[in-house]
């Protein structure tokens, strides 16, 4: 599932920003850094939880905080204007957490889109 890596969203938040940095640095993604805001990464799950199979149409998910428990997706005003969803509590916006148990790769290159093999 392609997202957006938004730091800024939770920048008041510090221990989380850290928390997510300290994250990639421990894969060895070392550039990764605050400055990296809205960066693109690419996620996919074991089984997808069925509330981000209804975003799969977006433009634009946003990753909030990803640490060795999971990762933190953020949801608001994700519906277009033909669409209703229903839920439980009437809330615009709220968290999905998916458990790294659930999670297959994490990558920030994107899917591949085809090889090409020269001689």
């Amino acid at each position: 599932m392609y997202c957006y890596l938004d730091l800024s969203f939770i920048s008041d938040n510090k221990k989380s920003v850290i928390e997510t940095i300290d994250w990639f640095h421990s894969i060895g993604a070392n550039w990764i850094s605050e400055k990296h805001d809205d960066m693109p990464i690419d996620i996919e799950f074991i089984n997808v939880p069925t509330l981000l199979k209804a975003t799969e149409h977006l433009q634009r998910l946003s990753v909030t905080r990803i640490s060795d428990e999971g990762v933190t997706f953020y949801l608001f005003d994700w519906l277009s204007p033909k669409e209703s969803i229903e839920f439980d509590f009437n809330c615009p916006d709220g968290i999905v957490f998916v458990p790294m148990s659930n999670i297959k790769s994490i990558n920030t290159l994107g899917n591949v889109k085809g090889i090409c093999v020269t001689q």
